[in-house]
């Protein structure tokens, strides 16, 4: 059964590809501490799409869960239906070492709360350095643990 957009979501609503495989042990990990935490990835392409259920499936399994409950992959979707689907979750968790600019400032619009952690380089610190910058650097975790 797919997981459906209801009830309490944790959500990553970010393009799948942003998504290292060096990190796919973080939302299993999440599951384990929230067990109806859900993620909602975007994809524009097939095969990228995927690959990063493959992972997934193999980061949860590993994690003695079923990524088919927990993860639901979305097609690309424009502005409108994108802020819209920033106005279901509860938080939106930014991708580990690659954080943007417009997904953190999205979400703030839509007042949706940003968990993220400060990349070792600056491709992966726009969206700590945002949070900071406004005074809600409390949502800025120290590494993918935390």
């Amino acid at each position: 059964m797919r997981a459906q957009l209801c009830g309490r979501i944790s959500s990553a609503d970010g393009f799948a590809s942003k998504y290292l495989p060096d990190h796919d042990d973080v939302f299993a990990e999440i599951d384990l501490r929230v067990p109806q935490a859900q993620f909602v990835f975007l994809t524009r392409i097939a095969s990228v799409a995927a690959d990063f259920q493959k992972r997934v499936d193999r980061a949860f399994c590993n994690a003695g869960l079923r990524a088919t409950d927990h993860v639901v992959l979305l097609r690309h979707t424009y502005n409108f239906d994108y802020w819209n689907l920033n106005l279901v979750p509860d938080v939106f968790l930014e991708s580990l070492e690659l954080s943007g600019c417009n997904s953190t400032m999205e979400a703030i619009a839509c007042k949706l709360p940003v968990v993220t952690t400060p990349g070792r380089f600056m491709r992966g610190r726009h969206s700590s350095a945002i949070l900071i910058q406004l005074g809600m650097g409390d949502s800025v975790a120290r590494n993918k643990r935390e």
